[in-house]
């Protein structure tokens, strides 16, 4: 079976569905790729064929709009708002790429940067496809969208009603921003949509990349829903760390890793001295990684080391903590590491996860990015390595996460449904 898969985001986004792609290639099948250039060494390097759109996430995440979108915070308006300017050359790059490279395949695995659009950017193909999400989008009235604030006592209705209430607001506004442009799309490539699936077909999968331990599945899924656990990309053994960054873990205490992954921000050097003076003040070695332009490269303590990347199976286990963004790829790589967290979101569905977090006792209080101070940082990287409660939940929840074969669940979920199609 010739199974295309698609990817596109941060690094983050894409490294699980690498993931995903090496187990359908386990099973037997034949596997490609479609996504952006950003990752071509990646998934090049894992020996998959390789299509790509023809844009790159940076460029969209450094320009004004998506700058504008990160800098929305917990607002979900916002966000769709910096969305709606972004989306219109993202959809028509991706249904072009789809009609030049899709058909042949015998099934489809489609992201959540994909599924966002809903099933009609997709089933004009009449190919087989679910899909793989790294977020908990399916509606449940048990918590809220992740892309929303949590209930608050004040707003009128009781709390049930509101989790349930926002799922539906968001896929309305989605539907909303994207259909109008998907339509606009398909025409321009002469294609007239339909549905594909029949009222007979099964329920199509709706995958899920994170533990059941980090994220509890809620009664009111349907079954078709699954968390079937991490789609863990292992990069460790193949690693050759550079030799300077070996020489700095070795001279001290373990440091502390900083990283924001694709999170950029308008002024990296201001950026990096707060988090120089928040280690300086904690009294802490650190490790930050530069990522996508979030930290600057200027002349550091000699208690700092900054890298441009690091694969963070590799890196974490070193650490005595993790501050990250909370990225949904970012916080499963912490979590299975087993060290604490310090989570200082941005934006969408980095709250939820910055919540989770703190709720399973292995961070501290999240600190939203937009009130991050040196003071606040540093008392957050204190309560993350000196608690030995924190320390302990996260070894132990990272041991349980250790255990877990999501891969191996996902594309056995995936081969089951393709058989019956």
């Amino acid at each position: 079976m010739l199974i295309t898969l698609t990817s596109g985001g941060s690094r983050g986004d894409s490294q699980p569905y690498v993931a995903l792609g090496h187990g359908f290639k386990r099973a037997g099948n034949e596997v490609r790729f479609v996504t952006t250039p950003d990752y071509a060494p990646l998934v090049e390097g894992a020996g998959f064929d390789c299509r790509y759109v023809g844009l790159t996430i940076r460029s969209l995440m450094e320009s004004e709009q998506g700058k504008a979108m990160v800098e929305a915070g917990g607002n979900p308006f916002r966000f769709l708002q910096g969305l709606k300017k972004l989306i219109e050359p993202v959809v028509e790059q991706m249904l072009v790429c789809a009609k030049e490279n899709f058909p042949g395949s015998d099934a489809l695995v489609v992201p959540s940067s994909g599924a966002m659009f809903g099933s009609a950017a997709f089933e004009w193909l009449r190919i087989p496809f679910c899909t793989a999400l790294l977020q908990p989008l399916a509606p449940t009235a048990l918590f809220q969208h992740p892309f929303f604030p949590p209930y608050a006592p004040w707003i009128p209705a009781g709390n049930r009603v509101y989790n349930r209430f926002s799922y539906a607001l968001a896929d309305l506004a989605v539907k909303t921003i994207a259909t109008p442009v998907i339509r606009r799309s398909l025409r321009k490539l002469g294609i007239n949509p339909g549905p594909w699936a029949s009222p007979k077909s099964p329920p199509r999968p709706l995958l899920l990349g994170f533990s059941p331990l980090v994220v509890a599945p809620p009664r009111d899924w349907p079954p078709h829903v699954k968390a079937t656990g991490y789609w863990f990309l292992d990069l460790a053994a193949a690693f050759n760390p550079p030799a300077d960054l070996v020489d700095f873990l070795k001279s001290g205490p373990k440091p502390v890793s900083i990283g924001f992954g694709s999170m950029s921000t308008r002024n990296p050097e201001e950026f990096t001295r707060l988090i120089v003076e928040a280690l300086r003040i904690s009294r802490r070695r650190g490790v930050l990684i530069a990522g996508w332009g979030g930290m600057a490269k200027t002349k550091l303590p000699d208690s700092v080391f900054l890298v441009d990347s690091v694969p963070h199976d590799w890196l974490f286990p070193r650490m005595a903590a993790v501050v990250h963004h909370c990225g949904a790829g970012t916080t499963g790589a912490a979590l299975r590491a087993g060290v604490p967290a310090v989570a200082v979101p941005f934006f969408a569905d980095q709250l939820f996860w910055a919540r989770r977090l703190h709720e399973l006792g292995v961070a501290p209080k999240p600190i939203p990015r937009e009130r991050l101070t040196a003071e606040n940082l540093a008392q957050a990287i204190a309560a993350a390595v000196d608690d030995k409660e924190i320390q302990n939940r996260a070894q132990e929840l990272g041991g349980k996460i250790r255990q877990e074969d999501g891969v191996g669940a996902a594309v056995e979920i995936a081969e089951r449904y393709f058989s019956k199609i």
